[in-house]
């Protein structure tokens, strides 16, 4: 069927992909590479064509290669919003190299994507211990998936390792009076709208004071407002 479609259009990337897949099925992995590598000439953005190189490449030997093709997918996939398909990938690519911080860097971006900010943070730790020389982003990015998860204190500290760095990343919380706050507007920040949205709630059923949930788009944080006019 694979050579009946090539035939009728030489420049049918699905076939050389799934070509590549019938010989790997077969164990003729360097057919199947030459197949995949085809399809990905003609298409750089199928999918099918990276899983099934990678797979080929892994058995045959070529982790390199392997891990080149795992990675490119799951930056399709994840490009695509195929989350789960992303993790799947970033995984295979640390399942042949366990130390490879960038690729739980991804995965951490992908979990946060998912808004899965426990998984975000478990890769993004694993990101800083494997490959340090790329810690201070991975700090702004675990900063954040602490800060979504509604954990201010520890985003504050993961941005406070970044300030011994010295790399001048701006921190967007500060400390007052024991509180974590907004470092722009120095208001108390939510991590989505139905939180800020729930503290109004409670101050209005509570003690009968108005408050509003907002986002303010200058330091990109939601708040809550007793002003009825406020605008971010």
């Amino acid at each position: 069927a694979c050579n009946r479609a090539i035939k009728i259009n030489p420049n049918h990337a699905d076939a050389y992909a799934n070509m590549g897949d019938a010989y790997a099925g077969k164990a003729e992995y360097g057919k199947a590479i030459d197949a995949c590598n085809r399809a990905i000439e003609i298409d750089p953005s199928n999918a099918v064509a990276y899983a099934n190189l990678g797979y080929a490449c892994e058995k045959a030997g070529d982790k390199d290669a392997a891990i080149q093709a795992y990675y490119m997918l799951g930056g399709i996939r994840e490009r695509d919003g195929d989350y789960g398909g992303a993790l799947d990938a970033y995984r295979k690519v640390v399942a042949i190299v366990p130390k490879f911080g960038r690729a739980y860097q991804n995965l951490g971006a992908v979990h946060k994507r998912m808004g899965d900010y426990d998984g975000a943070v478990a890769a993004y730790d694993n990101a800083i211990e494997f490959s340090p020389e790329i810690k201070d982003k991975v700090y702004a990015d675990l900063a954040d998936a602490y800060r979504l998860k509604g954990d201010y204190d520890r985003a504050f500290k993961a941005f406070a390792e970044i300030a011994k760095s010295g790399a001048g990343c701006a921190n967007p919380y500060r400390m007052d009076g024991g509180r974590v706050v907004c470092a722009l507007c120095g208001k108390l920040p939510y991590k989505d709208e139905a939180a800020a949205s729930r503290v109004a709630k409670d101050a209005i059923e509570g003690g009968g004071t108005y408050l509003r949930a907002y986002y303010e788009g200058g330091c990109g944080h939601w708040h809550t407002t007793s002003d009825p006019m406020a605008r971010g």
